[in-house]
């Protein structure tokens, strides 16, 4: 029961600081985002049992032969093979070295020996990492997997209430962004832990803007710190990229001038240098080490060359898997041959449920906040971008950083927009019901 534990003391401690420090909710809005995660992880947490893929191992020799004797049962999603064979590698040795007294910045595993902290995803500073070594290594992947779904949910929750939802409608906008496609799946890597962060860095934008207090760059410092330690770089730029575009739309709304401008855009950059300052020990050796690696050598010289587009009938097949899950295969059955024809890259999926878009559709039609057109401009982008649709693709790659960047994963902004369009929509139509009719 210490997963357990830890989860619910870690939770209900960042629901406190939200409460207190950036929006109040209801005591049941408060328990309700600390037990959201268990729908996907209570059966581990609850149980002592690891939510990772820790059976693939056994899917070769030498343990392939120990697992009838053992019990262990079929692979759940033969697509995790990285989870397993790298980062839960990466996070025993930033674990070892930490225990161990030394900084973590070297990987004896790895064949004669390779870095660690500068290669990013091990995250050795993130505050997640730091706590889950209070727990043993297999449980520690568990509480690392609900406190990622259970982040999601609160920076959204957070997200919304921001822009005026009320708790129910909120509490539903964070549900359909923490268990959309793009976040279940990557939830063993660093991309789900960085990009969750997502909602939060344009709620400190918006604060930042439309406030102009310390309280609302403290917020954005916050995200965008967290963001940097969750061990994606890539996906911190991508998320930054959005952050802009929210910044120029709410610049544009407030019509900010003079000393006000001066002031919202000072309190931005602050924040963005003080996560920068915060985070020098982590990046500055990444910067360092990418040139070096030989992922950097090939997106420097074979990446950036290539075509990033694809032709019609691949896009619009990508697109169908936006709406219709496991339109090409299923990756949790062996025997479908996942991934069929045309060829789809599951992990850069987007969907949050068909329950939410007609929901996102009553939003747009019906929401009178404003903001609504910015939020369907970043789904539409994302989504044009994450299909690899001509010729998107190829005009985001040629922007600096981007051209280096596996630009599809922007499609997580459409994994955004369709649960907060539809939290907007349970909104209105929330609204409707309790207005009035003439006959009343």
């Amino acid at each position: 029961m210490s997963t357990a534990l830890l989860y619910f003391l870690t939770a209900a401690g960042c629901v406190a600081l939200a409460h207190r420090a950036v929006v109040r909710t209801s005591r049941a809005g408060r328990i309700a985002l600390v037990l959201l995660p268990l729908a996907f992880t209570g059966r581990a947490l609850l149980s002592g049992q690891v939510y990772a893929p820790i059976e693939m191992p056994f899917n070769w020799e030498p343990l392939k032969s120990m697992r009838a004797p053992l019990g262990v049962g079929p692979s759940h999603n033969v697509i995790l093979s990285d989870v397993y064979c790298l980062n839960i590698p990466w996070r025993h040795a930033t674990r070892l070295a930490w225990t161990g007294g030394q900084w973590p910045l070297w990987n004896p595993f790895n064949f004669a020996g390779d870095i660690l902290a500068a290669s990013a995803q091990p995250t050795p500073y993130d505050p997640l990492t730091l706590l889950s070594l209070l727990l043993p290594p297999a449980n520690s992947l568990t509480y690392l997997a609900a406190m990622t779904f259970f982040l999601a949910a609160l920076a959204m929750f957070v997200f919304l209430r921001d822009v005026g939802c009320r708790e129910p409608a909120a509490l539903l906008g964070a549900a359909g962004w923490a268990f959309s496609m793009f976040l279940v799946i990557w939830v063993g890597w660093v991309i789900g832990p960085s990009t969750l962060w997502f909602p939060l860095v344009l709620a400190g934008v918006r604060r930042v803007i439309r406030r102009r207090t310390l309280g609302g760059a403290a917020l954005l410092a916050t995200a965008f710190t967290m963001m940097l330690l969750s061990g994606h770089p890539e996906s911190a730029v991508h998320i930054v990229a959005y952050g802009l575009a929210w910044a120029a739309g709410e610049l544009w709304a407030a019509r900010l001038r003079g000393r006000e401008l001066a002031k919202a855009m000072a309190l931005g950059i602050g924040a963005g240098a003080a996560a920068l300052g915060l985070c020098a020990i982590y990046l500055l050796p990444i910067i360092d080490a990418i040139p070096q690696t030989m992922e950097g050598a090939y997106r420097e010289n074979v990446w950036t060359k290539a075509r990033r587009s694809v032709a019609p009938a691949v896009a619009l097949a990508h697109l169908e898997s936006q709406v219709i899950p496991f339109r090409f295969g299923d990756p949790s059955r062996i025997e479908d041959a996942w991934p069929k024809s045309p060829p789809f890259n599951y992990t850069d999926a987007a969907y949050s449920g068909s329950l939410l878009f007609p929901l996102a559709l009553f939003g747009l039609w019906r929401s009178r906040w404003r903001g609504k057109w910015l939020v369907l401009a970043i789904g539409i982008g994302g989504l044009l971008i994450g299909i690899e649709l001509a010729p998107f693709a190829d005009w985001v790659a040629r922007l600096p950083l981007f051209r280096l960047a596996l630009n599809a994963r922007l499609i997580f902004g459409f994994a955004f927009a369709v649960p907060a369009l539809a939290a907007l929509g349970i909104d209105d139509f929330g609204d409707e019901m309790r207005r009035p009719t003439s006959a009343q």
